[in-house]
């Protein structure tokens, strides 16, 4: 037997419960062929009207294709409708043909692989497996089994969405994924987090980039884990916890952006533990990106993976207010610290004397954030800073433009600038961002020439 004769295509063929309308089901298809025929003349999304699908099948009488769809309809394999059309100077009925739901997988099941286009196979992959869980889902439960007897989404979401993509990184971001909700501009809602914005710019910057989080595998969760894989970021460092709830927050745009986040304090979005395997890749990257997170474990993490690396920390407006003394165990590993405004000012009310408290505690660079006005730098021993002035620019949206910032910063450091010319390219590219709506942000590439 040839390959292509041994080889099979991965269907699933749902079927009516009652025993007997399944019978009839299978018999009523199955052993006819002009259904099946008829059934492989449609596409997708597209309609067939009644009169183009009985010419073309002339070989056959119009009442024995008239039939056959009515038994299409009757399966709801196809959906009907009448519309009315003008021919010449006439308006005329005519009845119309849809593929339904059900229909299109058995539309697939008659099909030659070789004739889908990529987009209908992607489509036919994700929407085949959301249907195959529901429905056995629902199934389960009528016999009152329990998911977690029967299916584990966390470990199918490890096998397909965080298969191991790079054997060594570039840079590995550590941060939070979330869906944030924008109750302004038309209430719209965006996949975000901002350490999940970082690593998704790096890797669109070509950087081998990985990201240790922690996602939920809800809906929400194995989205957000999704919309960063497909973004060519490896994701094989990050948690996926069944007993998570995904992180939601809420943004309302105003004179002060006002952001809102509901989350597990538990089981927060963000790395929780060091395994072997993510300080081994730790070790091995050129760069460290540590967003929000548990900032005892970035000490932890910097002390086990020694030796000289570019470690970029932003700290967290939440940590710098209720864990202050771990936030400085982390200055003392001497980190290129990144701040806005807000959480420069933060550290100021703590009676911070910028930059000296922050060279007291082993800081070499301070770079703050000014939003649409720039940047500045503060550069061991200096006490005053480098300013870098920003393009003068239309401001629609700043969430995630100091996420733009950070990626562009780190990719420029690793091309081998210094910290103004790095600066100089991050606050450029973060200030064009400012137009885009939403928090992940597309690069202008032009900007980093």
């Amino acid at each position: 037997m040839s390959n292509k004769e041994n080889s099979f295509w991965p269907f699933i063929v749902f079927m009516p419960i009652d025993v007997d309308k399944r019978a009839l089901f299978l018999s009523t298809l199955f052993s006819s062929k002009i259904a099946i025929d008829v059934l492989r003349l449609f596409k997708w999304n597209e309609d067939l009207c009644q009169s183009d699908i009985v010419k073309s099948f002339r070989m056959h009488s119009n009442k024995t294709i008239i039939a056959t769809l009515k038994k299409l309809v009757s399966l709801n394999i196809l959906s009907e409708e009448y519309r009315f059309e003008e021919r010449g100077k006439r308006r005329v009925k005519v009845k119309c043909y849809r593929l339904t739901e059900l229909g299109k997988w058995y539309n697939l099941l008659f099909r030659d692989p070789q004739e889908l286009d990529r987009d209908t196979v992607k489509i036919y992959l994700t929407e085949v497996v959301r249907e195959f869980i529901e429905r056995i889902t629902n199934f389960a439960s009528k016999f009152s089994i329990p998911q977690s007897s029967y299916i584990d989404i966390a470990d199918i979401a490890r096998t397909f969405l965080a298969k191991p993509r790079y054997k060594d990184f570039d840079v590995i971001v550590f941060g939070s994924n979330a869906l944030d909700v924008y109750i302004t501009h038309g209430y719209k809602a965006f996949f975000g987090g901002s350490g999940a914005n970082v690593a998704v710019t790096l890797s669109r910057l070509g950087l081998k980039t990985g990201f240790a989080s922690r996602f939920s595998t809800d809906v929400i969760g194995l989205q957000s884990a999704y919309s960063i894989a497909r973004e060519g970021v490896d994701i094989s460092l990050s948690v996926f916890d069944r007993n998570a709830e995904p992180s939601i927050c809420s943004i309302v745009h105003g004179d002060k952006i006002k952001i809102e986040c509901r989350y597990d304090r538990g089981r927060p979005p963000v790395v929780t533990e060091l395994s072997e395997k993510l300080v081994e890749a730790c070790r091995k990257a050129k760069a460290i990106y540590l967003g929000e997170g548990i900032n005892s474990l970035y000490v932890k993490l910097i002390r086990e993976i020694g030796g000289e690396k570019l470690i970029v920390y932003r700290p967290s407006a939440e940590a710098i207010q209720y864990f202050l003394e771990e936030v400085l165990s982390v200055f003392r590993q001497s980190p290129i610290v990144i701040l806005n405004e807000d959480k420069a000012e933060l550290f100021s009310r703590k009676g911070f004397d910028i930059p000296k408290t922050f060279y007291d505690h082993g800081i070499k660079h301070l770079i703050i954030t000014l939003g649409s006005r720039g940047a500045k730098i503060y550069s061991y021993p200096q006490t005053e800073p480098k300013k870098i002035e920003a393009p003068q620019t239309e401001v629609l949206d700043p969430i995630g433009a100091g996420d733009i910032f950070s990626a562009v910063f780190i990719y420029m450091l690793l091309r081998g600038a210094d910290i103004e010319s790095a600066t100089e390219k991050a606050v450029k590219t973060a200030s064009a961002s400012l137009s885009q709506l939403g928090p992940r942000k597309q690069i202008i590439i032009s900007n980093l020439a």
